[in-house]
C-alpha cells in the first residue's frame, strides 16, 4: 500500500496568494483528503451485522468504524482462547485485538463503543447476579457448618466471573486471568489512561506484557508469599478511545519501534466533524438482533480438552497465501522499521479477522451446533477474503496515523494543517486571517497557529515565515 502525501502550497511569487484563492485550495486539499483512507468496509462484515449497524448510523451519526471495530472487539473477547485458527502446524492464531477509537472531541467515540460492547455488559451484569447467588449459598453452608461440633473447614469462597476490566494494576490483571482463563476486555473510556498506567511500578514490565500477551504467549508469575501463576493462551484484548491531537503518545517509550504500536488497529473515519442531532430512532428489534447474535456465540460450544481449532479450507489457503506474499513484498519494501513491523502484523490479524467472521456468521446464521461438528466448520475463501478487506482498511488507518508523527504540520488538525500548507512561504498575518475567515476559522486559533515557534517566525513586523517546508 503506498501513501500518498497531499500538499497544495501556495506559491511565492504573489500569483493565487489572495484569501479567497488560499481557501479553495484548503477546502481542494480537505475534499481530496476525505478519500485518501478508504471507507471502512462493512459489507466484510455479516450481512446481519451489516444491518444492525447500518440502523445505528443512520440514527445516531456516529461513523460505522467506530461501531464495527468495537463489535468486531466485542465477538473477539466472548470467543476468547476457546477458539483458534490453524493455519500451519503448531501455527496458531487466537483472535486478539488492541483497538484505538479515533475521533475529536464531541465525535461519539463512547457511546459507540458502548452501544457494540452492550452483550458484555449484560454478561458483566449476568456474571455478578451469579455470584451473589453463589455467595449467599456459600455463607449458608459456612453457618451450617459452624453448628457442628467438630467443625470442618469452610469451603472456598466462590469468585466472581469477570468479561470486562476498567482499571487494574498488571498483579491484578493476572490474578483476573487466572480466574478467567477464556479471557477479558481492558476497557479504557480514554487510552490515555491505558498508557499512563503502563510501568508505574516496574519499568518496562507492563511494555513487556501487553508486547507477549497480543501473541498469547504462556507467563508465569512468581509472587512473594504466594504460589506462582501459569497462565496458558493468556487473552486480553484492548479497546478505547483517544483524540488525534495525542495520537502521538501511542508512540513514546519506543513503542514504535518495539512492535507495540504495530499491534493496534485504529478506527480513524475521515471525516471529524461532529453529527447533527438525528431525530430517527432504531426500532429496538435492532437492540434485541445484535443481542441475541452476541448470546449466541457465547453458547457455541467449545472443548473441555483445550481451544477449539479451525482450519481454512484449500482455496481460503491459496488466496491467504497470496495475501501474505503481498505484505511481504509491501514489507521488504518498506523503509520505516515500523512500517515493515505493521505490515507483517496483517498477517496475524488476518487469520484473526476470519476466525471471528467465521464464528460470527455461525451465530448469525446457522440453528445451536454441536462441539463435533463446529470443529469441523472450516473457513471459507469469501470469509478470508473479507478478512483482508478489513486488513487493508486497519492498514491504511495505521499509515494515517504514522503520517502524524513525521512531523509536527501533521499533528495539526486536517484543516489547520491544510492552511498552513496553502499558505506562501512568506506572507502577512492578515492574509492569514483574512484566509481563516473564508475557512470559518476564528481568529483567536490563526493567532494561536502563528505563534507556535516550530512552526513559524516573525520575519519583520506583521510578517511571518513557515519553518517547515
Amino acid at each position: 500500500m503506498k501513501v500518498r502525501m497531499l500538499s497544495l502550497k501556495a506559491s511565492t511569487n504573489g500569483n493565487g496568494t489572495t484569501p479567497d484563492a488560499i481557501a479553495k485550495r484548503v477546502l481542494q486539499t480537505l475534499e481530496q483528503k476525505q478519500h485518501s483512507t478508504p471507507p471502512f468496509p462493512l459489507d466484510a462484515l455479516p450481512e446481519a451485522l451489516q444491518g444492525i449497524i447500518k440502523a445505528w448510523n443512520r440514527a445516531y451519526l456516529l461513523p460505522v468504524d467506530y461501531y464495527a471495530t468495537a463489535a468486531l472487539v466485542a465477538a473477539s473477547t466472548i470467543c476468547g482462547s476457546r477458539y483458534r485458527v490453524t493455519y500451519k502446524l503448531n501455527q496458531h492464531e487466537y483472535p486478539t485485538i488492541y483497538a484505538a477509537i479515533v475521533g475529536a472531541p464531541g465525535l461519539g467515540k463512547t457511546p459507540a463503543i458502548n452501544t457494540a460492547l452492550s452483550p458484555l455488559f449484560r454478561l458483566e451484569e449476568q456474571f455478578a447476579k451469579e455470584f451473589q447467588n453463589d455467595l449467599n449459598e456459600w455463607k449458608r453452608e459456612c453457618h451450617e457448618l459452624s453448628q457442628l461440633a467438630n467443625r470442618p473447614p469452610d469451603p472456598p469462597r466462590p469468585i466472581c466471573r469477570e468479561i470486562i476490566v476498567n482499571d487494574a494494576t498488571l498483579e491484578a490483571l493476572n490474578d483476573t486471568l487466572a480466574h478467567n482463563p477464556a479471557g477479558i476486555l481492558y476497557y479504557r473510556d480514554e487510552l490515555n489512561a491505558w498508557l499512563a498506567s503502563m510501568n508505574q511500578y516496574r519499568k518496562g514490565a507492563d511494555t513487556e506484557f501487553w508486547l507477549s500477551n497480543w501473541s498469547n504467549t504462556t507467563i508465569k508469575i512468581n509472587r512473594k508469599g504466594r504460589d506462582p501463576i501459569l497462565i496458558k493462551r493468556p487473552f486480553v484484548n484492548v479497546i478505547g478511545g483517544i483524540q488525534p491531537g495525542i495520537l502521538h503518545n501511542l508512540a513514546a517509550d519506543n513503542n514504535a519501534h518495539n512492535g507495540f504500536l504495530a499491534r493496534i488497529l485504529f478506527a480513524y473515519p475521515e471525516n471529524q466533524n461532529i453529527p447533527p442531532e438525528s431525530d430517527i430512532l432504531p426500532d429496538q428489534s435492532v437492540f434485541d438482533h445484535y443481542q441475541d447474535i452476541y448470546r449466541n456465540l457465547y453458547l457455541l460450544p467449545d472443548s473441555d480438552d483445550g481451544p477449539t481449532a479451525l482450519h481454512l479450507t484449500r482455496r481460503a489457503k491459496d488466496v491467504f497465501t497470496e495475501f501474505v506474499e503481498h505484505i511481504r513484498n509491501d514489507a521488504n519494501t518498506a523503509e520505516e522499521e515500523t512500517v515493515k513491523s505493521l505490515f507483517i502484523k496483517m498477517k496475524s490479524y488476518c487469520l484473526r479477522f476470519s476466525l471471528i467472521l467465521h464464528l460470527l456468521d455461525l451465530a448469525s446464521n446457522k440453528p445451536p451446533i454441536s462441539s463435533n461438528d463446529l470443529a469441523n466448520t472450516e473457513i471459507s475463501e469469501t470469509t478470508i477474503r473479507h478478512a483482508i478487506k478489513l486488513c487493508e482498511y486497519y492498514t491504511a488507518t495505521a499509515l494515517r496515523v504514522l503520517i502524524r508523527f513525521e512531523s509536527p504540520v501533521n499533528q495539526l488538525p486536517e484543516k489547520h494543517r491544510a492552511l498552513y500548507e496553502a499558505l506562501p512561504d512568506a506572507f502577512r498575518r492578515e492574509l492569514a486571517l483574512e484566509t481563516a475567515q473564508h475557512l470559518e476559522i476564528s481568529t483567536s486559533t490563526v493567532k494561536r497557529l502563528l505563534n507556535n515557534q516550530i512552526l513559524f517566525k516573525r520575519s519583520g513586523p506583521g510578517m511571518y515565515e513557515k519553518k517547515l517546508l
